[in-house]
């Protein structure tokens, strides 16, 4: 009978305690992740956790001139990343790495098409 009771108990605790765990994950970029269009005057990238402020890079192959600003979103939980100079019609690979506010670290990358 006391078993009936620990195991819903040890169930919920990990529930709960599952977004301790969590990794940042890219929920939407703008322009969209394998997308052909104008050259953007900015991207920007939102994840599914919040971000240690200051502690994101954003990358794009081939690099603009001047390379790229980042700033943190308001929300705490996107980034918009200028390029210095417009960018030239091709593909590019945006490489991004974030650290989440509970300290977990994410990588990934995706690619743009400009016209």
């Amino acid at each position: 009978m006391r078993i009936t009771r620990i195991i819903p108990a040890i169930a919920l605790s990990l529930l709960l305690a599952a977004p301790a765990f969590a990794h940042p994950k890219l929920k939407a970029a703008d322009p969209a992740v394998d997308s052909t269009g104008p050259a953007p005057s900015t991207l920007s990238l939102s994840f599914s956790e919040k971000l240690t402020p200051g502690t994101a890079t954003v990358t794009l192959s081939p690099a603009p001139a001047g390379g790229v600003t980042i700033a943190d979103g308001a929300d705490g939980q996107s980034l918009t990343v200028t390029p210095k100079a417009r960018l030239a019609a091709g593909s590019y690979k945006v490489d991004w790495a974030v650290t989440a506010a509970n300290g977990h670290q994410s990588t990934g990358s995706y690619q743009i098409n400009v016209k």
